[in-house]
């Protein structure tokens, strides 16, 4: 019990210490030669298999706790915030343009790390509307390696780039290829290495990328 009383008393005299208002001072532009990153150089991670939870199900679902959480971050800074969107769960989910739902479950959930569903074109809209709503947002968008030889990366890539447009930053090609084997993933594959990866990528490039798709956008 005195130690209690103790602590309060200490808290109660340095009070006034810890309100204290610090200032900083700093130069008003960037002296020549020096090192520095973009003001939105943080990561903001959207799991595709979980996202309507948290920013709804339609452009017109977004809720309003997400929207200011996302907004306050964006009125701290002077370029867009960034996004991203993807995750151990776009690797092993399909794109279904025909889709009316944004996000459906896809079978059986079988591996921890992975909510296997498909989605539908709702899901680039919902993104725009929300980096809108929130002042504006730039979108890294993952694609899934789990089929090179299967067209629905690309399609779903093509009409990223058409919804998003300049509102998109970047694709990325599969997600953490270093821990497939761990995820049991690349069955038959005694060390995944790095020019694996690439192989695969050139896979997907030769078998699935149409003229209207530059290459310079997979990667």
């Amino acid at each position: 019990m005195i130690l209690r009383y103790a602590f309060a008393l200490i808290c109660l005299l340095f009070a006034d210490l810890i309100r204290a208002q610090i200032n900083l001072s700093y130069e008003a532009t960037t002296p020549g030669g020096a090192k520095f990153v973009m003001d939105n150089y943080l990561g903001i991670s959207l799991e595709l298999g979980v996202v309507n939870t948290l920013i709804g199900n339609s452009p017109q679902t977004i809720p309003a706790p997400i929207q200011n959480y996302l907004r306050n971050i964006r009125s701290r800074m002077a370029n867009p915030l960034r996004l991203r969107m993807g995750g151990n769960t776009m690797d092993v989910s399909f794109y279904i343009p025909t889709q009316a739902e944004m996000i459906l479950p896809n079978g059986t959930i079988v591996n921890p790390h992975e909510f296997p569903v498909t989605y539908g074109p709702i899901l680039l809209d919902t993104m725009v509307q929300l980096g809108d709503l929130v002042g504006g947002a730039q979108w890294f968008v993952g694609l899934g390696l789990s089929n090179t030889r299967d067209n629905n990366t690309v399609t779903f890539a093509a009409t990223a780039m058409q919804k998003l447009g300049n509102r998109l930053d970047a694709f990325l090609l599969g997600n953490e290829p270093d821990l497939y084997l761990d995820h049991g993933k690349r069955v038959g594959i005694q060390n995944y290495t790095v020019q694996n990866y690439v192989s695969m990528i050139n896979i997907l490039i030769l078998f699935c990328i149409p003229p209207f798709l530059p290459l310079t956008s997979i990667g």
